[in-house]
């Protein structure tokens, strides 16, 4: 039997493999296949997302651009895993790399993980740490990722005192924008007590809000009462 392979298409990219098992304070290197064809210059985007690793602390968050010039069939791209602070306690953490945005005639494997539409390949920090209650507890309590949010809780409420959100939106404010800030502030820093969905796997952000949505439907309820007594409104249309 003979096979024959086209090489004039441009061909499809996959990651060689769908995981990279690596360790802290390397450079974690990630295989790309060219395959299906070779013909032309292609190119495609690449970014890390972030799992259970926390972008800054475990791994540094990278974009950019990888070019296959006419005829290479393997690229790899290079992404520094950082050293943790708590290296000797940490579980396994995941972040994973994204090809998209191929150029135009390229294609991902629709069989491989992230099908047609982009190729992802998970890259997994493996732990130096003992078994042990340590580690069962930073399965469980990721702390990178209780430091990271509460810096956003923290930044919540410095963004809750901007007209706007922001330094610039607020320079940029008009006097109806203050007004609504000024009307508006006392519940942006109500609900600015709502912790971000980095803890507990987002559910504690979920049922706080949710019990600060149920306050502030009561809050509203109570006063659009009080409203039409005052006024002799019926409550079916107060309850309108």
């Amino acid at each position: 039997a003979v096979t024959v392979l086209n090489d004039d298409m441009p061909g499809t990219l996959i990651f060689e493999v769908d995981e990279v098992h690596t360790t802290e304070g390397v450079m974690a290197t990630i295989g790309i296949r060219r395959i299906r064809g070779t013909c032309g210059e292609v190119s495609c985007s690449y970014h890390t997302e972030s799992v259970s690793a926390v972008p800054g602390r475990d791994y540094t968050h990278s974009t950019g651009l990888i070019t296959f010039q006419h005829g290479e069939s393997h690229h790899t791209i290079q992404i520094p895993i950082l050293v943790s602070q708590d290296v000797q306690v940490e579980h396994d953490e995941t972040f994973k790399v994204v090809l998209t945005a191929p150029s135009p005639g390229v294609k991902f494997d629709a069989e491989t993980n992230g099908g047609e539409e982009a190729a992802i390949c998970d890259v997994i920090i493996v732990s130096n740490s003992k078994p042990g209650i340590s580690r069962w507890l930073a399965k469980h309590c990721n702390r990178d990722k209780v430091i990271e949010g509460c810096q956003l809780w923290v930044a919540q409420f410095s963004d809750a005192f901007y007209c706007g959100g922001s330094a610039e939106e607020q320079s940029e404010a008009g006097a109806f924008a203050w007004f609504l800030h000024s009307v508006s502030l006392v519940w942006k820093l109500l609900f600015a007590l709502v912790p971000p969905e980095g803890f507990a796997g987002g559910w504690l952000c979920f049922w706080t809000a949710l019990c600060f949505i149920g306050l502030t439907t009561a809050v509203v309820a109570d006063m659009a009462n009080l409203l039409g007594c005052c006024l002799g409104i019926p409550n079916d249309i107060t309850a309108i």
